[in-house]
């Protein structure tokens, strides 16, 4: 665009300049060392002058002019130079997009980056879509995609309150806070909603919304095909979906009550403890179902929550808290399984579940929403099971078939020793069959105590020799839900936090904690991000805030900087096992001698 005659039109409403201006200022190229404001104001400058000077010069001699004439000719300067600086800035505009030199140069920050990934993954458009606006249209000050990106962003930089995020964002303690938070959500300029807009519009969500935004985010994934060029995360050809309850909140009164005062929460789990003595009192808890997606780098994807809710768990208010614990999650998977199958229908899905599933009825409900399952059978549960298994596994036939032994040293010059038996085909009763495998496991090192490990699981499919060790490592990870949930309450997010004590937006923002937990993973997991440094997570968000919070807005948000095209790439690492297998001769050997 450089080299050329730029012609202003003047608008059609000003009686002065009926004649066309042309402004000639050289070459309209951004010079290097020079910032983007003092090159629009050169460009200003010069069109002014070149105007200025292009007027009749007899204009210029006239000196005696009457007061009146003399407003006029102020009044329609005045109009010229707005025209020239409208002009020159959509020419400069086009020449910015157009032109950016040394863009190669520039070393983006991690909060710029961070702004990429959000629309690079298409948040935006998916918060446009799936969530409703209920507001009155007319008095509208901000956008829902900036309430929902702000309310993200308390998650996100571990702000861990509302409150928080507001004296961060309008407080005088910082110069570019405000301005640099409403770019980031996309908010107008210098205004940022405060916790108490955000909570109105979070408050008359539906209850559906932050789990199809997760849904959508996730299916994202799928469409670019990320899963299908990190295969080595990927436990199979099928995807592991981890199913866990997480206690969240316990109150020693109702915290939202109606007029007459009586609790109007219907996810208050009321608990009755030591009924009928002195000692004897109630509480009311909130407990949550959460699924994520688990992968073997560590990486956790959360796609969907429900809280548990009172009219499902009727009669248990004194029960034990395993029982209270286990009838809350198994109702809970009864009516939500359905809706996972229905959002992924052609989804090859295993769950991964705790003990308290073990049971005929969670096998039957995963084999009719054609589930694979794997499940912790730990002491006491289908007694009847565990029983066929040990008179099986002192058969001469199955310690010669059925039975492996591997030892390996690790980094670390542990001495591991494990061992596996699995058992096929256990029929449970009512037409339902099922496969077992035991795992033991003992880390010996020289000066160090002896570590022991032993776990029981219940397979879909059958296991043999070849798939033993695999089908071990699939199952060990169901830890990895264990530790999302250690993340949301210990790590930054403050989980146990009341965002809210309205009933609706309460678990509407322990949605968005989930969602916020998605992102922030795969965001930490590129190489963008890990090149820079191996940050914890809440190292890095306090980074990402104190950038936020600290730079010039033009220095990380400028378009130069938002222009600048970056590949999120992954390399994910995944230790591979490799131990050597202990004949079965040397095995019996060593159990004669001890």
């Amino acid at each position: 665009m450089s080299g050329h005659d730029y012609t202003i039109y003047p608008s059609k409403s000003k009686t002065l300049f009926l004649r066309t201006l042309t402004i000639r200022c050289g070459r309209f190229i951004w010079p290097k060392g020079m910032s983007y404001a003092s090159w629009q104001n050169l460009l200003k400058f010069r069109a002014i002058v070149k105007c200025r000077t292009a007027m009749n010069p007899k204009q210029r001699q006239r000196k005696h002019l009457s007061r009146r004439y003399r407003k006029f000719l102020k009044s329609n300067a005045r109009q010229r130079d707005e025209i020239i600086e409208s002009h020159i800035e959509k020419i400069a505009n086009t020449i910015k997009s157009s032109e950016q030199p040394n863009n190669e140069d520039i070393k983006l920050e991690l909060i710029t980056m961070l702004k990429q990934f959000l629309d690079r993954k298409h948040l935006p458009q998916h918060i446009e879509n799936l969530i409703p606006d209920k507001r009155n249209q007319v008095l509208i000050t901000y956008p829902k995609g900036a309430i929902m990106k702000a309310a993200l962003a308390i998650f996100l930089f571990r702000e861990g309150s509302g409150n928080k995020f507001d004296d961060d964002c309008h407080g005088d303690d910082e110069k570019y806070s405000r301005a640099n938070m409403a770019k980031f959500i996309d908010a107008p300029e210098n205004c940022v909603p405060v916790i108490k807009t955000i909570e109105t519009f979070i408050q008359n969500l539906d209850k559906q919304s932050i789990n199809n935004l997760m849904i959508a985010f996730f299916k994202d994934l799928q469409q670019s095909k990320f899963f299908k060029q990190h295969q080595q995360i990927m436990p199979g050809d099928f995807f592991l979906l981890a199913a866990d309850c997480v206690h969240t909140h316990t109150y020693d009164h109702p915290h939202h009550v109606d007029a007459n005062g009586e609790n109007d929460c219907d996810c208050c789990l009321k608990r009755v403890y030591n009924k009928g003595t002195e000692k004897e009192k109630t509480r009311w808890l909130h407990s949550v179902l959460v699924f994520s997606f688990i992968f073997e780098c560590g990486l956790k994807l959360p796609i969907y929550s429900h809280p548990i809710r009172a009219k499902q768990v009727v009669g248990f208010e004194t029960a034990s808290e395993d029982s209270h614990k286990q009838e809350c999650e198994l109702v809970a998977l009864k009516y939500n399984l359905p809706i996972i199958r229905e959002a992924f229908p052609r989804m090859k899905i295993v769950l991964l579940l705790d003990g308290l599933y073990a049971n005929r009825p969670v096998i039957k409900l995963a084999e009719e929403y054609r589930c694979g399952y794997i499940i912790v059978r730990k002491e006491g549960s289908l007694s009847l099971l565990a029983k066929d298994c040990d008179d099986l596994a002192v058969s001469s036939n199955h310690k010669k078939n059925c039975v492996k032994q591997c030892q390996r040293v690790n980094r670390q010059e542990w001495l591991i020793e494990q061992k596996y038996a699995w058992f096929n085909s256990r029929y449970l009763g009512e037409g339902v069959s099922t496969n077992v495998l035991r795992f033991w496991e003992t880390r010996t090192k020289k000066g160090e105590e002896t570590e022991t490990y032993k776990c029981e699981w219940l397979f879909s499919w059958r296991l043999s020799a070849k798939t033993c060790e695999l089908a071990t490592r699939q199952a060990r990870l169901r830890w990895e839900i264990e530790d999302l949930f250690n993340s949301l309450k210990n790590r930054g997010s403050n989980l146990k936090h009341d965002y809210s004590r309205n009933p609706r937006s309460c678990f509407n923002w322990q949605g968005l904690s989930l969602l916020a937990f998605g992102i922030f993973e795969l965001f930490r997991f590129s190489e963008a991000v890990t090149q820079r440094g191996d940050w914890p997570q809440r190292t890095l968000a306090h980074k990402l805030l104190s950038q936020l919070l600290q730079r010039p807005t033009m220095e990380i948000f400028s378009e130069k900087c938002l222009s600048k095209k970056i590949q999120f790439r992954y390399h994910f690492v995944v230790g591979m096992i490799k131990s050597i297998e202990i004949p079965q001769k040397e095995v019996e050997a060593k159990l004669k001698t001890g």
